[in-house]
């Protein structure tokens, strides 16, 4: 049986200073938006349609971050970055409390666990940081 997969997306504002999150409703912490790949959906349009679901926002997926695996979970997770090009903030209630735009300097501590991964290889992936980071 193949693992099952799943995806989250890095989204930078436009000033490279601040990454989307959403405050989960069922365990109460910060995470990157994501979930599972449906059966026929690519990874890519997986993370696009987590980001629009969960926070409200149309990206368009600009390169891959990162494979992970989580033996775990029994899934294989995929972190790509992306751009918004439109919508509005909000998510879907329940899962999505919360919408913001967090400073790379000062994110919450209480986030998902592995995001803090995702987080650090997504600030390593963005070529515009070099020396930041």
């Amino acid at each position: 049986m193949l693992p099952a997969k799943s995806v989250s997306a890095f989204v930078f504002d436009q000033t490279g200073q601040r990454v989307l999150m959403h405050l989960r409703g069922d365990v109460s912490r910060w995470s990157l938006p994501g979930s599972g790949v449906e059966d026929g959906e690519s990874w890519e349009t997986a993370a696009a349609r987590e980001v629009r679901e969960e926070t409200g926002y149309e990206v368009v997926i600009d390169k891959l971050v990162g494979e992970y695996s989580r033996p775990d979970l029994g899934d294989a997770k995929r972190v790509y970055s992306a751009r918004v090009v439109g919508g509005v903030p909000g998510g879907r209630p329940p899962e999505t409390v919360r919408v913001r735009w967090l400073p790379i300097r000062r994110l919450p501590l209480n986030r998902v666990p592995g995001h803090r991964t995702y987080v650090a290889d997504g600030l390593r992936s963005a070529t515009f940081l070099v020396g930041l980071v």
